[in-house]
């Protein structure tokens, strides 16, 4: 079955292109111009991913606040920012609200297909993962305090549920897998199938997580990181 995009973007001529595109490479189209068209359907009947633009005709951050309305229904719809802004700032912005990736319009669309397919391959492997492989990481993950269900995209920290976003849970499954263990940025980037970001895209999503802990356990203090080095889960 073909996988489902919601494509959120005010400009009609290039809503279209991508439309075209997106349906030549083999994908179902849902399209929206504007932010409450989009947020009603989209949230009634959730895509396989959605492609969002920021700015939504008088809506400057239109797309910011519909990621920010996804993420309280959902957190593992994997959502990428599609846009032509291109500021660290609105980066850092998305992926703080649990975007799982940010593309520039400028790519071009083979760039951007690869990255789509990244994302949705990742998803896929982890549903396969569901029927248990001896080669395969496990499904469920403990160290001491927290228990990860990668089944059912579920975290719990001192049996509380912490809520998060598909790429930062890929980045907490590779922390934990090798608990002690420095993990590099280009090792965490891989593990949760970003494939092009700037050299602030992993501390973002690592200080999301923290802040995601911090907010079930203020004491939190179990991902360490070491300038140069890299990151790791700090047994207990």
């Amino acid at each position: 079955m073909a996988k489902e995009v919601a494509l959120v973007e005010d400009d009609q001529t290039l809503r279209q292109n991508y439309v075209d595109q997106l349906e030549d490479a083999g994908f179902t189209v849902r399209s929206y111009a504007d932010r409450v068209a989009a947020e009603a359907d989209i949230l009634k009947k959730l895509p396989d991913l959605a492609l969002l633009d920021i700015g939504l005709h008088s809506e400057r951050e239109g797309g910011f606040e519909l990621c920010r309305n996804i993420r309280k229904v959902t957190e593992f719809l994997p959502i990428i920012f599609l846009t032509s802004y291109d500021k660290d700032v609105d980066e850092i912005s998305a992926l703080r609200l649990g975007a799982d990736d940010f593309i520039s319009k400028d790519e071009s669309f083979e760039k951007i297909l690869v990255r789509i397919d990244a994302l949705l391959r990742r998803v896929t492997v982890i549903a396969k993962e569901a029927n248990d492989s001896p080669t395969k990481p496990p499904l469920i993950l403990e160290q001491g305090e927290l228990k990860i269900d990668m089944a059912r995209y579920e975290v719990h920290w001192k049996h509380t549920s912490v809520r998060l976003p598909l790429t930062q849970l890929w980045i907490l499954q590779a922390l934990v897998l090798h608990p002690g263990q420095f993990q590099s940025r280009e090792a965490l980037m891989y593990a949760a199938n970003i494939t092009h970001s700037g050299t602030g895209t992993i501390p973002v999503h690592i200080n999301s997580i923290r802040n995601k802990f911090k907010q079930v356990d203020t004491h939190f203090n179990h991902i360490v990181n070491e300038r140069g080095i890299g990151y790791k889960w700090r047994e207990e």
